[in-house]
């Protein structure tokens, strides 16, 4: 029986591991899937897995993100409502439930969480994307291009990422060509999607039996998420239903997780329908191919819910761009975009990755298919004063815009603007709004803002309006098509490539290309004049519905026909190998390309880097700064001999500055391999250099001084008075305080006369520690130590003492404004510090660290200090308040005590060669992290949105070991100051 037991319970301890394992094998596919990108298939494996983990949050959360990324907003909102009534202080959770909050308009409500996450993480990016959001509602492009840019570089390959820093791009008002190398700069640097050669799909989700297929119909295949209520509709539905089924035969894939009366509508229109969205891209692509279409014609581009990066790879003989979104896709894979003759000029080639594909009308067809009764009589005629109008969403509505509008207003005295938009559902975008109108000059008593309207009354709404005033660059699309079918006439601007000139071909197919205009002045003059001609708006309105029914703009079969023929052609030419297409499309600027590369590479996205290399030399291939980057990606695998060698081979190609940053780096990998000969002989090289930057003459005097220590020794200077100094360490553990002591003694010379006492206390009850040191107990210098710290300097004791006859306080690192509270970020110039870390490259080796440009090794006027060490005299600090919600945050309670200080009037410095090491992986008391960091910004009004630059540079150099770092920085201070 005994026996039977033990094998029981092996048996049963076996199926337990095996079930374990099983767990973290599906886990750790699962979360491959979403690192790849491939949402659809991740959702898979992320519900399979939560059957056995129902409420693990980390990937609710993840589930949820795929969710809202493939268009699936119920299921999405479900799941982040479940792991945040799980744990409401999972920052990835609280960022997610703030996006559904934002996604509702509720933004008053998404702010506060979004403020607590960027403060209690700066670097979690998703927090950078739904602030992006949000302040795209708000109108503000500035802030919306840099937060959903920040975002994406921090995760580079994620596909919906990309989409918000290009689609945020689109509405913001750049040189239209700066637009399209935004989208090149994506398509060169996108992730390669890998297709296995097999065309099995996987479950065999769909069966099509390509044999039984005898048509010799033209087989195309029309790819969006929007066949439902969307705005695409209105234009895919006349094409589809305008469609000569008898010559083509129509394959149509929904890729969207819900379906609507208008899905049914375009469903019973096509020969075959798919609903696709749970596909893993793979089996899509394949599922796709093997139906072995003609053409192939993606409807989504860069907008919301897309897969576009699939279309690196054919789906068909024939693949192009239409309808779904203005700029370019950026990809070369693709054959055309659809255009027309209004909107092709003759330097498309510029603005187009694809080869324009120009109908000889219209690029589209518009056609609500519903009853959209329209005024007889514009409301001029009722009111006695014309109404202006703008609709869409506020994000198009530029500086440049209102200038005019003001201009127009004011010329037009007994004029109204009414603005309508969804953005106006937040009421926070309202007030953006009206704070915007105000700040350009524009009375606001005389504008009407106005909330959406839907069904019947949203057609009717435009009956309120005399005249639309478009926006530019980006100009009305859907809503110029809404404007002019109601019979409102529209002011439109054109400008370069279809997103400026879809108001000029809607116009021009409407016989109205009077109402174009192509500069600031034009658009005010011809605003102006269209309200004093009363009759040309009510002709305009009169004649409306006429001109779309003859043109092929609001006519289906005349749109299909057109479109038919083009396909026609461009089949012919694919097959008879005549499309031959090559853009001119500008690369970013190299300093742009390689500014983002070290954005990436500081997220630790090595292989994305790499992409983003090869772009950069590809277009701009001597550029020294991608070849560095290349070289320090050779060394960080410790191939620093092939790293110099590249950098030289490359070097006679480079700028100036360039040969200087490059010679820089070859010293520091020579360095890195001991090579000392060759140290000195590029050192005394750069010495002879005309080096301007002060950032560069710092490093390489420090370097100067790297090659003159080995004759120097430091000498201990004599001392007089008795001094006593107590060392209070907040160190939760005893081992490591013994250590600390141990490793003090050993390295800090003390002169016979002087006392040295040590203290330990917790980490979480050092208040009372602090408070009792400085209240009652008798010293002279009381230095605070947290644990990750060593000291190494032998005149350490000797050096603060002297320090503290000009200073209060003293450290070993500060800044001279305390703007954030990661002052450890902020412009060089602003910070001094001076200290040692571990290498991270050569084991054993130690890194010498230095910040600020003032010469010397001590540095006043700070601000705040780093509160891993500070040393203080007892009788000049008598501020006993520290701030006990900030306790359990690493050092915010040392450095907001530190501010306190400074704000009384004493006096901090940094001494920049204590010798203090700094250990890294030696992680300090964190347990409020997120609360005390939440209080501190707080408490001193730090706004953590702000667009601030990082600034992580400093002045290093490896070398052996401690002793050498020290005698290196005596030489360097003494000979800066």
């Amino acid at each position: 029986m005994f026996l039977k037991l033990i094998n029981f319970l092996f048996k049963s301890t076996n199926k337990l591991v095996t079930d374990v394992d099983k767990r973290k094998v599906s886990l750790q596919k699962a979360n491959e899937l979403f690192m790849l990108g491939d949402k659809h298939a991740a959702v898979i494996a992320f519900k399979a897995y939560l059957k056995t983990d129902p409420y693990n949050i980390q990937v609710l959360n993840d589930l949820g993100a795929c969710f809202a990324d493939i268009g699936n907003v119920k299921d999405s909102i479900a799941t982040f409502e479940l792991a945040y009534s799980l744990d409401d202080n999972f920052m990835p959770v609280v960022v997610n439930h703030a996006k559904m909050l934002n996604d509702s308009r509720r933004s008053t409500e998404a702010m506060p969480l979004l403020k607590q996450a960027k403060v209690s993480d700066p670097n979690f990016s998703h927090t950078d994307a739904v602030y992006g959001d949000l302040r795209l509602k708000m109108g503000d492009l500035v802030s919306a291009r840099y937060f959903h840019l920040r975002s994406w570089l921090a995760n580079f390959d994620n596909l919906r990422l990309a989409n918000c820093h290009l689609f945020t791009s689109a509405y913001a008002d750049i040189d239209e060509l700066q637009l399209a190398a935004e989208h090149r700069f994506w398509a060169d640097t996108v992730r390669k999607i890998d297709i296995p050669n097999d065309f099995q799909v996987e479950n065999n989700i769909y069966t099509h039996n390509i044999d039984q297929i005898t048509s010799k119909k033209i087989k195309i295949g029309y790819w969006s998420s929007d066949f439902r209520s969307h705005s695409v509709r209105y234009f895919f539905r006349p094409l589809l239903e305008g469609h000569d089924q008898t010559k083509f035969e129509i394959f149509l894939y929904h890729d969207f997780p819900m379906s609507d009366v208008q899905t049914e509508h375009i469903k019973s229109a096509g020969t075959h329908f798919y609903e696709v969205c749970e596909m893993s891209d793979i089996d899509l692509f394949k599922f796709i191919k093997s139906q072995q279409l003609d053409i192939f014609v993606e409807l989504t581009g860069h907008s919301s819910h897309n897969r576009v990066s699939l279309l690196q790879h054919r789906f068909a003989t024939v693949q192009f761009s239409a309808l779904g979104y203005p700029p370019t896709t950026g990809l070369c894979t693709l054959d055309a975009k659809l255009l027309d003759r209004h909107v092709m000029t003759s330097d498309s080639h510029r603005y187009y990755s694809e080869s324009p594909l120009a109908l000889p009308t219209s690029f589209w067809c518009f056609d609500p298919m519903e009853d959209a009764p329209i005024a007889l009589e514009p409301p001029v005629i009722r009111n006695g004063y014309i109404t202006f109008g703008c609709v869409g969403n506020i994000a198009k509505i530029n500086s440049r815009i209102l200038r005019c509008w003001r201009v127009i207003l004011n010329q037009v005295p007994t004029s109204r603007f009414l603005i309508r938009a969804i953005n106006f559902e937040d009421t926070v975008a309202e007030h953006a709004l009206l704070e915007r109108l105000i700040n350009e000059g524009l009375d606001v008593s005389r504008v009407q803002l106005c909330k959406p309207e839907g069904g019947v009354t949203f057609f009717e709404s435009y009956n309120e309006i005399d005249i639309i005033l478009d926006t530019y660059p980006f100009n009305g699309g859907t809503t110029t098509c809404f404007a002019t079918y109601m019979g409102v006439p529209v002011i439109s601007w054109a400008g370069a490539s279809l997103i400026s000139r879809m108001g000029l071909s809607i116009l021009s197919n409407l016989d109205a290309s009077d109402l174009v205009v192509t500069d600031t002045s034009a658009y005010i003059a011809r605003a102006i004049s269209l309200s004093q001609d009363i009759s040309a708006v009510q002709r305009f309105k009169r004649e409306a519905r006429a001109r779309y029914k003859k043109s092929s703009l609001g006519n289906g079969k005349l749109f299909a026909h057109e479109f038919e023929q083009a396909c026609k052609i461009l089949l012919d030419q694919k097959q008879s190998g005549s499309l031959v297409y090559h853009h001119d499309i500008l690369p970013l600027p190299a300093d742009e390309i390689m500014r983002r590369a070290y954005a990436v590479l500081r997220t630790g996205q090595v292989e994305a880097v790499q992409r983003i290399l090869s772009h950069c030399l590809q277009h701009y291939p001597d550029n020294g700064s991608a070849h560095l980057l290349s070289a320090h990606l050779l060394a960080s695998k410790q191939q620093f001999k092939e790293a110099v060698n590249y950098l030289l081979e490359r070097f006679h190609k480079f700028t100036s500055s360039e040969q200087i940053a490059t010679l820089i780096s070859v010293v520091r990998m020579y360095m890195l391999m001991s090579r000392n000969d060759h140290v000195a002989e590029i050192v005394n090289k750069l010495a002879l250099m005309d080096i301007t930057d002060s950032f560069d003459k710092m490093q390489v005097q420090l370097y100067r001084s790297c090659c003159a220590a080995e004759e120097n020794q430091p000498s201990q200077p004599a001392t007089s008075d008795v001094k006593h100094f107590h060392i209070l360490i907040p160190c939760d553990e005893s081992d490591r305080f013994d250590e600390m002591c141990s490793q003090i003694k050993a390295s800090c010379f003390c002169p016979n006369e002087w006392i040295i006492t040590y203290e330990r206390c917790n980490e979480s009850t050092r208040i009372t520690a602090y408070e009792s040191a400085l209240m009652f107990m008798n010293f002279d210098i009381l230095i605070l130590i947290q644990k990750n710290i060593s000291l190494h300097n032998p005149l350490f004791f000797i050096e603060i003492n002297k320090a503290l006859d000009e200073s209060d306080m003293v450290g070993f690192a500060g800044a001279k404004c305390f703007k954030r509270i990661d002052w450890r970020s902020d412009v060089f110039q602003s910070k001094a510090a001076g200290f040692l870390v571990p290498s991270s490259e050569i084991n054993g080796f130690v890194e010498i660290q230095c910040l600020g440009i003032d010469p010397g090794t001590l540095v006043s006027d700070m601000q705040v200090l780093d509160g891993s060490l500070l040393a203080l005299k007892r009788s000049n600090v008598n501020i006993m308040f520290f701030d006990k919600e900030l306790i359990s945050a690493e050092t915010i309670l040392e450095e907001d005590w530190v501010h306190t200080c400074f704000q009384a009037g004493l006096r901090l410095n940094v001494h920049r060669n204590l010798g203090v090491m700094v250990d890294q992986k030696i992680e300090l008391d964190s347990k409020y992290r997120s609360t005390g960091r939440m209080h501190f910004a707080d408490k001193h009004g730090f706004d953590p949105f702000l667009m601030l630059k990082d600034d992580n540079m400093m002045v290093s150099a490896p070398v052996t070991n401690v002793n050498e770092a020290i005698k290196i920085m005596n030489i360097f201070l003494k000979e800066a100051a």
